[in-house]
């Protein structure tokens, strides 16, 4: 629902905020609005795995997490600029939950 909101009043946003209609700055915050879709979901997935006393599958999560965004968001940063930091962001984003829910399914597995 913030996503389709933020869509439609996107143009009016960045005219109130930056005094003109730029559309690098309207890619820019659409590919980062992706990010909302699946904000969520990390600290669902993680607090689960925290109730399941699951600390080992946690910590590897977030360690996982930590190298792919020093791997990831230099290197983007530094051949793309802001482009490259916002895909970055966005692909750690999505490599993290994904990482978080393949082991919260181990985990349930585990106990049945």
């Amino acid at each position: 629902m913030l996503f389709m909101l933020s869509q439609y009043f996107i143009e009016g946003l960045i005219y109130l905020v930056n005094g003109e209609y730029e559309t690098t700055i309207t890619f820019l915050l659409t590919l980062f609005l992706f990010r909302v879709l699946t904000y969520p979901y990390g600290g669902l997935f993680s607090n689960a795995l925290i109730i399941m006393q699951e600390t080992t599958y946690y910590m590897r999560v977030m360690n996982y997490t930590v190298v792919i965004n020093f791997l990831t968001v230099p290197l983007a940063t530094y051949y793309f600029q802001a482009q490259g930091l916002i895909v970055a962001f966005i692909l750690v984003t999505f490599t993290h939950v994904l990482l978080l829910k393949y082991y919260l399914s181990q985990s349930i597995k585990k106990r049945i």
